[in-house]
């Protein structure tokens, strides 16, 4: 513990680990609205739900400001929210998607559908999916029906994900993953948890990690799907609306009961381990929002946003928990009396004078008046000579 408030945490394996103190920024909700959500980022800003049918702003200088929307043609509520390649913001309600930009609102598709997720895709196109289990893909005025399997008829759509030709469809009840032209369908009894799936994320090696509302995280990897145990020596909480896996080999997790970060390396190991204890970090900020989608969105600045019932929060993960280079000593000299010794390479010095060595070095320290200590090192090699580390 620093002097500063930051903890500095030694992984084994994993290498150094500095949290600040203050990590988190939180925007209370109106003690009058329903909760926020949904939420996405944009280039410049963040917009959220509010009440289910307010949109906000919150622009880069820290306003907040109301967004209007033209009269709805269906249902008010704000059921989904998504940033287009271009920037536009895109706004789904109970029968319309809606473009926002620096032009305003305007309705650019209207149908016998009740939105409850989009997905834009690379091509301009955007994947639609509705709470009876249909998904479609707009891009311009064309539109796409995409047969699901049968096993999705009559459920509610909470998330959609494509990735090299692969597509991805969690719903009330489980998982359909569309590859090589094929679906397979899993659920709980296949090894799923229970609850419905509301967040997916691609591992680094191909695998497909899921976050339920009920039954916490799990995994698919080739024909088989797992979960990961809930409780002692497990993971908190099993309500769970969003998952992030960054490059560094974070997992970021939205629960119920706040935000949960742990490393991949920590999953891979309960993987093969089912006993294996998890080491996590939990901030008790940015609780689940219910079924608006999505709950949370990563900024290109490493900010994380997260929806909640009852605050928008903004999480800094360099401040939360940067990983660094552990600093290394530099070795000045060595010698053994008069005997100077190459501090680069290795050197033999007769038995009878090794105990007698002194080491100078350079210290490096995490931060001002943080004190470090460092231990050298002699291997004995054979029985006349001694190498020194």
């Amino acid at each position: 513990m620093a002097p500063t408030g930051t903890v500095w945490v030694g992984l084994t394996g994993e290498g150094l680990v500095r949290i600040a103190p203050a990590g988190f920024e939180r925007l209370e909700v109106p003690s009058e609205s329903d909760g926020a959500g949904p939420l996405v980022v944009g280039r410049d800003s963040v917009w959220f739900g509010l009440s289910c049918r307010d949109l906000h702003e919150l622009r880069a200088d820290g306003e907040i400001v109301a967004v209007h929307l033209p009269e709805a043609k269906g249902g008010p509520c704000l059921s989904a929210l998504a940033v287009r390649q271009d920037g536009a913001l895109l706004v789904g309600r109970q029968r319309e998607l809606l473009e926002v930009d620096e032009a305003g609102a305007r309705t650019i598709w209207t149908g016998d559908f009740h939105i409850s997720v989009l997905q834009p895709s690379a091509d301009g196109s955007v994947l639609i999916g509705d709470i009876s289990g249909q998904l479609v893909m707009l891009k311009g005025q064309e539109v796409v029906r995409i047969e699901l399997p049968a096993a999705l008829k009559g459920q509610r759509l909470l998330v959609v994900r494509e990735r090299d030709g692969q597509l991805v469809v969690g719903h009330e009840g489980g998982l359909a993953w569309r590859r090589d032209g094929s679906w397979t369908v899993l659920d709980a009894d296949q090894g799923l948890p229970r609850g419905a799936i509301r967040d997916v994320a691609w591992g680094p090696g191909g695998e497909l990690w899921v976050a339920s509302y009920g039954g916490g995280l799990g995994w698919v990897d080739g024909g088989e799907a797992g979960r990961v145990p809930v409780g002692r020596g497990g993971l908190r909480d099993a309500f769970l609306s969003s998952i992030w896996i960054t490059d560094g080999g974070d997992v970021l997790l939205q629960g119920n009961g706040g935000l949960t970060r742990l490393r991949l390396s920590e999953l891979d190991r309960a993987r093969a381990s089912p006993g294996h204890g998890l080491a996590i970090l939990r901030v008790p900020v940015g609780e689940a929002n219910g079924w608006l989608r999505p709950s949370a969105a990563l900024g290109d600045d490493r900010r994380l946003w997260l929806a909640g019932v009852h605050s928008v929060s903004s999480v800094d993960l360099a401040q939360l928990g940067e990983r660094l280079e552990v600093p290394t000593t530099q070795l000045l000299g060595a010698r053994v009396g008069e005997l100077e010794l190459d501090a680069q390479g290795e050197q033999v010095v007769p038995a009878e004078v090794w105990r007698r060595l002194e080491v100078s070095f350079g210290a490096p320290t995490l931060e001002p008046g943080m004190a470090v200590s460092y231990e050298h090192r002699l291997t004995q090699r054979g029985e006349e000579q001694a190498r020194w580390e």
